[in-house]
C-alpha cells in the first residue's frame, strides 16, 4: 500500500467506500490520497467507483455549509445572504425580483420608512411602499454588507453586481437564481442536524448518515411565489381593501386579482361562522 493508515482512518475510508463515494470524493473529504484509499478498498473487497460515476463533483467548501439553522439559511456565504435579504424584502413589501434588483439606496427614505419604486415591470408598478421592521432590518444588513466593500453612495444599487468575486454597486445584480436554488434545497441531517446542500450522505465526516431521501421543505419554491404569498396574506387579513392591495403590489393581472378576491371572500366566510352559533334564550 502507498501509505499505512491508522485504524480510525482505515474504517472511515471503508465506510465511505461502502456508501459508494468515488476516490476523488474520498480524497477531498479525508485528505487521504486516492491511491491509498483504493488499495484499502480493494483489499477489503469493496468495488471502487470509476471516475465517470456518480459523486465526481467535488464537495462544497466548509464555508458553504450551513451549521446553524436557527440563525437563517443565508449562513456566511455572501450569495446566500443576498438571496435571504431579497426574500425578506419580497415577503414584506410585495416587490418583484426585477424591482429589487434595480433598487438604489436613493430610493429609500429612512426617516419616513418608505421605499420608492421608480423602475418596475409596468408603469402601474411604480409606487411607494411603507417599510415594516423586518424589511428595515434586511436593508440594514445589505447596507452593512455594502460598507464592507467600500464607499456607499446614494446612486449605488442595493443589490449590486457581484460576478466572480468582483463587487460593482454601480451595476444591478443580474440574478440570484443559483443562490436561491441552493438556499431552498438545503437539507438538515436527521442524525447530526447539519444543514447542508443535498447529497446522498451527510457532509459531516463524523456522521456520514444516509441523506439521499431527505428533501427540503422549501424545495420547488420560486422566488416570485413570495410576492404572491405576501399579497395573499394581505387579502386574508381583511385589513386591506382591493385598492390598498393594488397600491402596495402595483400591477396585478385580472386573473390574480380574481384569485385574491376569492381569498378575501373565503376569509370573510370563515370569520362570519362565529355568528352561526345557536342563539340561547
Amino acid at each position: 500500500m502507498a501509505n499505512v493508515l491508522n485504524e480510525e482512518k482505515k474504517q472511515q475510508v471503508l465506510a465511505l467506500g461502502r456508501l459508494g463515494w468515488s476516490l476523488r470524493h474520498i480524497q477531498q473529504t479525508t485528505r487521504i490520497r486516492r491511491e491509498t484509499a483504493s488499495a484499502y478498498l480493494k483489499a477489503a473487497g469493496i468495488a471502487v467507483r470509476p471516475p465517470s460515476g456518480w459523486g465526481r463533483r467535488a464537495p462544497k467548501p466548509a464555508n458553504e455549509v450551513i451549521t446553524d439553522p436557527e440563525v437563517n439559511r443565508a449562513a456566511r456565504h455572501p450569495e446566500w445572504q443576498l438571496a435571504y435579504c431579497a426574500a425578506r424584502l419580497a415577503l414584506t413589501t410585495t416587490m418583484r425580483a426585477c424591482e429589487l434588483r434595480h433598487l438604489r439606496w436613493a430610493d429609500i427614505n429612512w426617516e419616513s420608512e418608505l421605499i420608492i419604486i421608480n423602475k418596475s415591470k409596468t408603469e402601474a408598478g411604480e409606487r411607494v411602499i411603507p417599510l415594516v421592521p423586518d424589511a428595515i432590518a434586511a436593508l440594514r444588513d445589505m447596507q452593512k454588507r455594502a460598507t464592507e466593500f467600500g464607499t456607499l453612495l446614494a446612486s449605488h444599487y442595493v443589490f449590486g453586481s457581484c460576478e466572480h468575486g468582483n463587487y460593482d454597486p454601480t451595476r444591478p445584480m443580474r440574478s440570484w437564481r443559483t443562490a436561491w436554488r441552493n438556499l431552498t434545497t438545503a437539507i438538515s441531517c436527521s442524525s447530526c442536524g447539519l444543514l447542508q446542500r443535498p447529497t446522498p450522505v451527510c457532509r459531516n465526516t463524523k456522521c456520514i448518515a444516509d441523506t439521499k431521501e431527505l428533501i427540503s421543505p422549501l424545495a420547488g419554491l420560486r422566488f416570485h411565489d413570495l410576492r404572491h404569498h405576501a399579497i395573499t396574506e394581505l387579502a386574508e387579513s381583511g385589513e386591506a381593501s382591493e385598492q390598498t392591495i393594488m397600491a402596495l403590489a402595483g400591477h396585478v393581472s385580472p386573473r390574480m386579482l380574481r384569485h385574491y378576491s376569492h381569498v378575501r371572500q373565503e376569509a370573510k366566510r370563515k370569520a362570519i361562522q362565529v355568528l352561526s352559533a345557536p342563539v340561547r334564550a
